[in-house]
């Protein structure tokens, strides 16, 4: 399960209620949802910002034309500086609340999950790296701990410091979690982007580190 509800991400249609146990806690009740008339839930995307008290804000959002014709996701994206991705995957895991923000009359009321670094880590220290093959880039936010050699890391694996992004990669693709146990670093879970409008082609990372 994840923090957040179901009529935020596009099932907003009632459709029953089902009680469920889980371990020691239930039993609970679920409202069961359809998705809305005029919503293709699945194409929600996840996109996240961090805030100036430097915590993390975290949003599904629809592709342009949701929940009006004039509201255009990549705008709204770029507008509020939002990435595409989600907290937890740079840290921000601890949940702390939820946060509304009005988008205007084109793009309405937006409900934020918003969360605290994880214990232990000084989330701005993350630094961001990417790596371009085949017409495709991979990009992480990699913490140095203690124990973990991120530039090691990332010298080994091709990796160079910046985003998918700037390289002019917007378009998510894929995500896939890397094993950097070798260079004692956590594993880590990269977004992989294509150009827009590009055809889907085979993966670029595997199940371990191998970028190159």
């Amino acid at each position: 399960m994840r923090h957040g509800n179901c009529i935020g991400n596009g099932y907003r249609v009632l459709a029953e209620t089902q009680e469920m146990e889980i371990n020691f806690c239930g039993p609970f009740t679920f409202n069961v949802y359809d998705c809305a008339a005029g919503y293709t839930c699945d194409a929600c995307e996840w996109f996240f910002a961090i805030t100036e008290e430097d915590q993390c804000g975290d949003i599904c959002l629809f592709p342009s034309g949701y929940p009006s014709e004039d509201c255009d996701r990549g705008a709204l994206a770029d507008t509020v500086n939002m990435k595409s991705g989600f907290c937890k995957a740079i840290g921000y895991t601890k949940h702390s609340g939820s946060k509304t923000v009005n988008a205007g009359e084109t793009c309405g009321t937006l409900s934020f999950a918003i969360y605290d670094c994880k214990p232990g880590y000084n989330c701005a220290d993350c630094k961001w790296f990417y790596h371009i093959s085949e017409d495709k880039c991979a990009d992480a936010c990699i913490y140095e701990r203690s124990t973990c050699d991120r530039e090691a890391l990332a010298e080994a694996e091709h990796l160079k410091a910046g985003d998918c992004e700037s390289q002019g990669f917007t378009e998510i693709d894929d995500t896939k979690d890397v094993d950097g146990s070798k260079w004692s670093c956590e594993e880590t879970s990269f977004e992989i982007y294509v150009q827009p409008h590009q055809p889907t082609i085979e993966p670029l990372l595997g199940q371990t580190v191998a970028l190159q």
